[in-house]
């Protein structure tokens, strides 16, 4: 994917480097086999993950969620730079009813979420009946309130398969250049350097695969 170079919010070099939370990296492997028709990013920031979900899932559409007007201009030259146009829809604030109306119920949909605490507010299944069938990648800003995790847990437990993911300290083996084994490992703390996400700290993640429902039994009604 080309990248404008630029981050809303954190660091690009990540990015760049294609290390930006890789913690993540096995997930996006394992669900691209999925048909997702719909991918919703909220707070997309400069699209990271809405231009790189829409190039995994090439017949999906998203929904790119960015309250921020310095974010939506990064956001659409990367949609620009990848010719995603007409699969891209850009859209600013998203609370509850903004979500609502973008999770079709019975649509294959993948959701990731990042919006600085406002997770607990955000994700209601009460509220949002949508979000029961949705793959979904949580990102939990527990330095802003430390009941956030157990509070979105509480509310996806009973339908989604949460497998939580915490950040780990970059390795010689989380990069892919240079190519040469010898010129990694003599530049490895320049790329660790580079790779820093500048975090306020160590961050989670929630990664949550829906359960299926409960199928009536053999000759049951």
């Amino acid at each position: 994917m080309l990248y404008e170079g630029q981050a809303v919010c954190g660091a690009a070099a990540p990015k760049i480097m294609g290390v930006y939370e890789s913690e993540l990296a096995p997930f996006f492997l394992k669900w691209s086999v999925i048909p997702f028709r719909h991918i919703i990013n909220v707070g997309a920031g400069e699209g990271y993950y809405a231009v790189g979900c829409a190039m995994l899932w090439p017949h999906a559409t998203v929904t790119a969620f960015e309250s921020s007007e310095e974010g939506r201009r990064l956001l659409t030259r990367n949609v620009e730079l990848n010719g995603l146009q007409s699969r891209v829809r850009i859209m600013g604030y998203c609370g509850p009813e903004q979500l609502h109306a973008a999770a079709v119920n019975d649509e294959s949909s993948l959701i990731i979420v990042d919006v600085e605490g406002a997770e607990s507010d955000l994700l209601d299944r009460g509220n949002i009946p949508g979000l029961a069938n949705a793959y979904m990648i949580v990102e939990i800003h527990d330095f802003i309130d430390q009941q956030l995790g157990e509070t979105v847990s509480s509310r996806l437990r009973s339908s989604h398969r949460i497998e939580e993911v915490r950040t780990q300290r970059r390795t010689f083996w989380d990069f892919r250049e240079p190519r040469a084994f010898w010129l990694r490992l003599w530049l490895l703390p320049y790329l660790k350097q580079y790779a820093d996400e500048l975090r306020p700290g160590p961050m989670r993640w929630f990664c949550c695969t829906p359960i299926p429902s409960r199928q009536a039994p053999f000759g049951g009604k």
